[in-house]
């Protein structure tokens, strides 16, 4: 019998237990890293003295006063800020009335040479359009909702 054998201190960490704690950090420094370089939440995030992220609530607070603004340019100094707004808006609903057409009524383009053609064509798109804008307004819902309503009413 081995007498002096007495253990010493506590036991030593398992290779499987530093392996762990290696691929814990590996993982917080890359999340860590992708948060400071993401495109969009990078201009909020501040490094502190301590080398930790935090949220830099001042540029938060500062971006959130601008909230519902947006800015508009024309070239043409005659025309008004409420003109111009009208006309950005009318833009946007022009480019949803465009990709409606090719989305949600499968509409694709045909391309013609003749003036007499490309005038019929655009009135062939604001006909197939126009009843879909008459429904959402008589609705109140957008026309992707109507007709999932009336694809459901028919199945049942």
């Amino acid at each position: 019998m081995d007498q002096g054998a007495a253990p010493a201190g506590p036991p030593a960490p398992r290779e499987d237990e530093h392996q762990g704690a290696r691929t814990a950090e590996a993982a917080h420094v890359r999340a860590e890293c992708a948060l400071r370089d993401h495109p969009t939440l990078k201009r909020w995030i501040r490094r502190l003295p301590s080398g930790c992220l935090a949220i830099n609530r001042a540029k938060v607070k500062a971006e959130a006063n601008l909230d519902g603004k947006y800015l508009t340019a024309t070239s043409d100094p005659d025309i008004t800020a409420e003109d111009t707004a009208l006309g950005y808006k009318n833009l946007f609903e022009a480019e949803r009335g465009f990709r409606d057409l090719k989305s949600e009524l499968l509409l694709r383009p045909v391309f013609h040479r003749l003036e007499h053609r490309i005038r019929a064509q655009v009135l062939i798109c604001w006909l197939a359009l126009l009843p879909t804008r008459v429904a959402e307004r008589e609705c109140g819902q957008s026309w992707r909702q109507i007709r999932r309503e009336t694809m459901n009413r028919q199945t049942a």
